[in-house]
């Protein structure tokens, strides 16, 4: 008899479950679920799904982006990997006119200001994990112990 695995939600009655490997198939499968169907993918697979989603996250959740920082934040990494990767490509062949060069400078200048997003978004996180921080440090003070003790009870 198998053991039932969670199923975690992805919207929209589609769940997915992740497979515990066992000696006969070592390989995690990603399963995903929609009712009584079952797509087992493995890892290059799963993988592959997962760049083809990745590139056009922005006009697939476009609407969700404002209520999921996560889409958001997935994003802007992808498009910022994929300028770089654009920018690291350029030479002396592809920047052989002024129209090249000035469409170039454009693109880094796009490029920079997500950079520049991310960056910000990154300070968010240290400031609410500073947060964090203090309420942890707070109730463990009021436990009469240091945050930072290592003691195990």
């Amino acid at each position: 008899m198998t053991e039932q695995l969670p199923l975690y939600p992805l919207g929209n009655d589609l769940f997915y479950e992740l497979e515990i490997p066992t000696h006969e198939h070592p390989m995690r499968y990603i399963i995903l679920v929609a009712g009584e169907v079952r797509i087992p993918l493995d890892k290059t697979q799963a993988l592959a799904l997962f760049r083809v989603m990745i590139n056009p996250l922005g006009e697939i959740a476009s609407e969700e982006m404002d209520k999921e920082h996560l889409l958001e934040d997935l994003n802007r990494v992808a498009h910022f990997h994929s300028a770089m990767k654009w920018l690291e490509s350029l030479s002396g062949s592809n920047l052989a006119t002024p129209k090249a060069i000035k469409d170039a400078t454009a693109f880094y200048h796009n490029t920079y200001d997500l950079y520049e997003q991310m960056e910000h978004r990154l300070h968010e996180w240290d400031a609410d994990l500073s947060e964090i921080y203090q309420r942890l440090d707070a109730a463990a003070a009021l436990l009469g112990i240091g945050i930072d003790d290592e003691d195990e009870e």
